[in-house]
């Protein structure tokens, strides 16, 4: 979020391509307004499903045991980007998703029944002129695994909608401010192309959050709830879903357990990805000592760009809480 043309669409394109990942670009139009959006619709007309690029992936990177024999991606990753996301509201064409992808978790996706509730249900007819043995009412069900990653890009101006805590609490929010200086400058291509990265090595570089991963563990786990409480006062508290993300990335940050370093550091940017923004807007005036008791909790965690950018918008002469992001 933030800025624009401050390279938010750039970065993750550069990630995949760096990391080795499958990647697929989709501009969110300001018309969207349910999952057929996103994956396609059924052509009562001529009797066929028109079929989008994303739900075109999704069967090509489906990694689950009924998976079709169009799978032949299923032992790759593929990094999804929204463009310009929040131009539609996202809780109209990616919500249902959005659960969909939470509820992967805790189901065995083994079992069929479990596969069709974290799966979305689509319906076909004919597929161009080949027949089918399908009805109109049959259903067929896209799954993204664990081996599809998204990302979303949203600038914040008066075209675009806010988000709302449900993707705040499903997401990192990473700002991109203004440059510190502006200056002519030419961006690197390069020519060098990167073999695909399969699931089992993505997978085999994943670590669980537990004392052995997090240096200090048991000190970030207090802060980490001192901090909920005070944010339970302010009416934005967090639930274990948000918890166990944060810990989560806190366990795989490159920094943590490296040469002595702690997970404070890590800390720092899960507060500001996804503590922050649940407060934004907030009224100052009725809130300025649960503000203050917050900002002594996040001195603990010693980081001068959070202090800084939480003072900045504390002190902001709109009357309310103007959280806009740390400089990267």
């Amino acid at each position: 979020a933030g800025v624009s043309g401050t390279g938010k669409s750039a970065f993750p394109k550069l990630y995949a391509q760096s990391m080795g990942l499958h990647f697929l670009p989709l501009a969110v139009e300001p018309r969207w307004d349910s999952p057929q959006d996103l994956f396609g619709f059924l052509n009562y007309m001529e009797n066929r499903f028109e079929s989008t690029a994303l739900g075109r992936s999704l069967v090509q990177f489906n990694n689950s045991t009924y998976a079709t024999v169009n799978a032949n991606l299923n032992d790759k990753i593929l990094l999804v980007l929204l463009d310009e996301m929040n131009l539609a509201r996202i809780e109209y064409y990616f919500s249902e998703f959005l659960s969909k992808l939470e509820m992967r978790r805790n189901v065995n996706i083994k079992n069929q029944a479990d596969y069709r509730m974290v799966s979305t249900e689509i319906y076909a007819g004919n597929k161009g002129n080949e027949e089918l043995d399908l009805e109109p009412s049959d259903p067929i069900f896209l799954y993204a695994g664990s081996n599809v990653l998204f990302v979303g890009t949203m600038n914040e101006d008066e075209t675009t909608q806010s988000l709302s805590d449900k993707v705040i609490d499903r997401a990192n929010v990473l700002y991109f401010g203004k440059p510190e200086r502006l200056k002519t400058q030419t961006q690197q291509i390069s020519d060098e192309t990167f073999a695909p990265i399969n699931v089992e090595n993505w997978k085999s570089w994943i670590v669980e959050p537990n004392e052995d991963t997090i240096t200090d563990f048991d000190r970030i786990d207090d802060l980490l709830n001192d901090i909920n409480s005070t944010l339970s006062d302010l009416g934005r508290p967090f639930g274990w879903r948000t918890y166990k993300a944060m810990m989560s990335y806190i366990a795989n940050h490159p920094n943590v357990n490296i040469d002595g370093n702690s997970g404070m550091s890590p800390l720092s940017d899960q507060v500001a990805m996804r503590v922050m923004p649940k407060l934004k807007g907030l009224d100052m005036g009725e809130y300025a000592d649960v503000f203050n008791r917050l900002g002594s909790q996040l001195s603990v965690v010693d980081d001068d760009r959070l202090n800084e950018a939480f003072q900045k918008a504390q002190n902001s002469t709109m009357g309310f809480f103007d959280w806009r992001g740390i400089n990267w």
